[in-house]
């Protein structure tokens, strides 16, 4: 009912006492089934106040705030954080909320989740791996992000992307200029191997990228 926003029937099962927490495989619980439609269901869902649990885990998303994060509702993620949702819960397509937000590449949707004290941004898990893999990526290409993300954490530019090897040689894979100067700025080391044995200069040379070879060369 959430899911396809069909009001009059989910205001029917919330009045016959239905657990609104309950979790399906694919779509999570009824309140991400909603956010991820943009239904006015949301709205309905909130109204039930003590019954609703915004943390509850499970379906593809993991939880509410990651599913807000990626469909980057500003309004819902703020509404959620309101109401206590945690940055910390793990699991679902991006690991955590702030990997789904980085996702988006809106700074909006990024700051409230990034605000939250216990934020670690070095968390691994998800399709990124960590919040700044998913910079890596591409998401993020200027030379500001990263440091507005960092928040002056001790960052973990060695950490390993799923599919790539590290945070520089992604960034070089992936022919990121700005990403690739700025994170040698931060001291990622380019002599580092991937699994099969090339150093970032290498990946630079056999993808093509003669200004980030250059750059490479030069640290």
């Amino acid at each position: 009912a959430s899911l396809y926003g069909f009001s009059d029937m989910l205001n029917i099962l919330l009045n016959r006492g239905i657990n609104i927490n309950a979790v399906d495989r694919n779509h999570g619980t009824a309140l991400q089934a909603a956010i991820y439609m943009g239904h006015e269901a949301t709205q309905r869902l909130d109204a039930t106040k003590g019954k609703l649990d915004v943390n509850t885990k499970g379906g593809y998303y993991g939880c509410a705030l990651q599913v807000a994060a990626y469909r980057a509702n500003l309004e819902v993620v703020n509404k959620l954080l309101e109401k206590g949702a945690k940055v910390t819960i793990s699991g679902g397509k991006y690991g955590y909320p702030l990997q789904a937000a980085v996702r988006t590449g809106s700074m909006d949707i990024v700051r409230p989740i990034l605000s939250k004290a216990e934020i670690d941004l070095n968390a691994k898990g998800g399709r990124y791996g960590n919040a700044l893999q998913a910079v890596a990526r591409g998401e993020y290409k200027t030379r500001m992000a990263l440091p507005e993300i960092s928040r002056g954490q001790q960052l973990d530019w060695t950490a390993l992307d799923a599919e790539y090897g590290n945070l520089l040689q992604l960034a070089t894979f992936s022919g990121l200029k700005r990403t690739v100067s700025l994170l040698l700025d931060y001291g990622a080391d380019p002599n580092v191997l991937d699994t099969s044995q090339r150093t970032s200069l290498h990946i630079a040379a056999w993808s093509g990228f003669p200004q980030i070879v250059e750059l490479l060369l030069n640290k």
